[in-house]
């Protein structure tokens, strides 16, 4: 009876150990019988795999915000929850990472990437990984920053009327505040998702690599023929490969791309940005995958249920064993 308690312990803590690798949540349970039913010995054991993407919410600045300087630093602020250790986020500037902090306190109301811009338009947003490799997008905003007026010849009004126009100004700046909400909503034509299926996590270099886009049509317009283009960059952020091609959806489509990667890949992880324009809308989703030297062989899965098995196996055998040893030594006796 010991050694079968001690097989479906050993069973249990080896499963443990498995599925630590597979970074999945693991419990097990033993429970042995009583005096009357000593061989009485019931298993259970519980899975449950991390999907959950983490849910960041955007701060500042507000969409479409406006700045009027040649040369302006702005903080892009924002807050991110999730069950579990977020490992990274990164801050996403026209569809391309830009900057990656490694350091996230998640108990933290705000968070933040700082960085100066000179006149330009430009798109960002935020993505963040957890330690179980789900990544979780943002919404996109936008915003300008523009040269100051050089200064204006002629005569002006008086300082009433200057004073006025700053009211106006003002007022102006405070509606645009109130609606930014409104117009995320309204400036949103479709959504898109990315990932990477489990197998193609891990590949070999000159592999083919799997990526799965789903892209929704909100319904403004029937018909959307979306340029998508494909970035896979290393964690430097050096360019591996840039593809495109035009995709039409009217309601929602799945849509599979493989991309054949080069022969001489270093090891390492790698991004891939997904771009999606439509006319003057723009989209953007990133997921990662690594190169590897050699693959498991056995997936984990499989290999837990095969353990599994055999280990249930050899405690039957183990009962059934020792009630046979039982029986042959009472007849003996008689």
């Amino acid at each position: 009876m010991k050694k079968g308690l001690i097989l479906v312990l050993v069973l249990t803590l080896f499963l443990k150990l498995v599925f630590a690798q597979v970074e999945s949540s693991f419990t097990g349970k033993v429970v042995t019988g009583d005096a009357v039913n000593p061989f009485n010995i019931n298993i259970t054991v519980s899975i449950a795999n991390d999907t959950s993407k983490p849910n960041i919410t955007l701060i500042a600045p507000d969409n479409a915000a406006s700045y009027s300087s040649n040369s302006v630093t702005i903080t892009f602020s924002y807050n991110v929850s999730e069950e579990n250790s977020i490992v990274n986020c990164s801050f996403i500037l026209d569809g391309i990472v830009n900057i990656t902090n490694g350091s996230i306190v998640q108990s933290a109301s705000e968070l933040g990437f700082v960085l100066t811009f000179t006149p330009s338009n430009h798109n960002w947003n935020i993505n963040c990984t957890d330690n179980s490799n789900n990544i979780g997008n943002s919404s996109i905003r936008n915003f300008t920053v523009t040269a100051p007026a050089s200064g204006s010849s002629g005569g002006g009004g008086d300082k009433g009327d200057k004073g006025d126009k700053g009211d106006k100004g003002d007022s102006m700046e405070s509606d645009k505040s109130q609606k930014s909400e409104e117009d995320d909503k309204k400036n949103i034509l479709f959504d898109i998702e990315l990932s990477i299926p489990r197998k193609y996590k891990e590949v070999l270099s000159g592999e083919e690599l799997l990526v799965q886009l789903s892209l929704f049509n909100l319904g403004r317009i029937n018909r959307l023929d979306l340029a998508i283009e494909y970035i896979i960059k290393d964690f430097n952020g050096n360019d591996i490969i840039r593809k495109e091609e035009v995709v039409a959806i009217e309601t929602r489509v799945t849509h599979s791309k493989i991309i054949q990667l080069p022969q001489n890949l270093d090891n390492g992880k790698y991004t891939v940005t997904v771009n999606v324009r439509y006319l003057d809308y723009f989209g953007s989703a990133t997921d990662t995958f690594e190169v590897v030297s050699k693959k498991k062989m056995i997936d984990p899965l499989y290999l837990i249920i095969i353990s599994l098995s055999i280990g249930i196996s050899a405690l039957i055998y183990f009962i059934f064993r020792k009630i046979n040893s039982k029986k042959i030594k009472t007849k003996k006796r008689r």
